[in-house]
């Protein structure tokens, strides 16, 4: 029986991209530390009890969605039929606010765009990274359920620039899009995935692909990459599950690799990016920064929760204290306002996170800034930059 312990990730330093190319992916799983037999596991006890499992138990349980948790953010008194509809996405009355830009290859600072959901544009030292894009099309496996909603659906495939380096976080529909990867090919220069998820982008046309186990990292011409937990679980069908890993990344750009940087002293060159992929609240979190110091921006799901897969997604209040643990100076909230996954309404993971945060900066016991942007906005990168910036909370419009 396995074994979980927390402070055991094996940081094996960077590694030959020829060496983690997906033909090597049964070999490179066999000897990782994380796999068993074949499967991947977390580094803390997790029930993976999925979302849809969850669902149909809710829809037979009770004709309204019960107060699961203590936590006063959670939806109550909606009708369950209604909101599984929403989720299938039958029926959708809201218009999400967004912005449209031109993008393109070059930006003139380091800066990012926000597509809803976990979907980002990174500028970064004159390269761009796409992450998890699902910009064409549902997040599920039918083109007719999970629809994004009005106004988050306004980039496509066809509007991205090229992109130097993708990156994909885990296989679920909604963070790798087959059909916005196969768009996207001719455009990829370099991808970026967890081991065993380079066969779904292989398929989209895409060959210049590096699978990364937790704790390697791969260099490239302006930033290093890291592979890093997070406390998920993968699969895209029945007999898939936690075959390919799931994964956080960390991006690197120290004084060696100085991104954008606006100041001489080795503190102010070193520029640290976290994205959290998707995951419950661990121990994890603490680990990372133990290892890393300090982040500068750290991109955090917050999103899609319910108590029933508590330990695979975060509350909000978990996401302000991951943040906390990570020594963030800048939480930008991600996996929300595009999809709808969970029974929460659409708007309560940044209404929450944000009340909470409010709270927090008046008891003066947060120190990072809380940024939201809306889908499409052009933001630019580092606390000396987003500090005089405001974010209104286009969620109630």
């Amino acid at each position: 029986m396995h074994t979980y312990q927390t402070g055991l990730l094996q940081y094996q330093g960077s590694v030959d991209p020829a060496l983690c190319a997906p033909k090597y992916t049964k070999e490179r799983i066999a000897k990782s530390p994380y796999f068993i037999k074949g499967k991947a596991y977390n580094l803390e006890p997790t029930t993976l009890e999925t979302p849809i499992h969850n669902i149909i138990k809710d829809i037979t349980s009770a004709p309204l969605v019960p107060s699961q948790t203590p936590y006063p953010y959670q939806t109550q008194g909606v009708s369950k039929i209604r909101m599984l509809i929403e989720i299938l996405g039958l029926y959708h009355n809201i218009t999400i606010p967004s912005i449209k830009n031109t993008l393109t290859a070059t930006m003139p600072e380091d800066c990012f765009v926000w597509f809803g959901h976990s979907s980002l544009l990174l500028y970064l030292g004159g390269k761009t990274l796409l992450v998890d894009p699902v910009l064409d099309g549902c997040a599920s496996p039918l083109p007719f359920i999970i629809r994004p909603f009005n106004g988050a659906n306004i980039y496509s495939a066809q509007d991205m620039p090229e992109v130097h380096y993708l990156l994909i976080t885990h296989n679920h529909y909604d963070h790798l899009s087959k059909k916005t990867l196969c768009r996207l090919a001719p455009k990829i220069g370099l991808a970026i995935v967890p081991l065993g998820v380079g066969i779904y982008l292989e398929k989209c046309g895409i060959n210049n692909i590096v699978e990364l186990d937790w704790g390697e990292d791969i260099v490239l011409d302006s930033l290093r990459v890291y592979c890093l937990p997070s406390r998920h679980f993968s699969g895209r069908g029945i007999f898939d599950k936690n075959k390919s890993l799931w994964a956080s990344f960390l991006l690197d750009a120290n004084s060696e690799y100085a991104l954008g940087s606006d100041s001489t002293s080795t503190q102010e060159a070193s520029r640290k990016i976290f994205l959290s992929g998707d995951g419950g609240y661990g121990a994890h979190f603490k680990e990372i920064f133990e290892h890393f110091g300090i982040i500068d921006m750290a991109f955090m799901e917050n999103g899609q929760y319910n108590a029933g897969w508590a330990q695979i997604h975060s509350f909000p209040h978990e996401v302000l204290q991951a943040a906390l643990d990570l020594h963030t100076k800048v939480l930008m909230p991600i996996h929300n306002s595009k999809f709808k996954l969970s029974f929460h309404h659409w708007s309560e993971p940044l209404e929450a996170l944000t009340s909470l945060y409010e709270q927090g900066i008046q008891e003066r016991c947060l120190d990072f800034r809380l940024i939201t942007p809306k889908i499409g906005e052009i933001v630019p990168f580092w606390q000396n930059h987003t500090k005089n910036l405001s974010f209104d909370k286009w969620w109630r419009s």
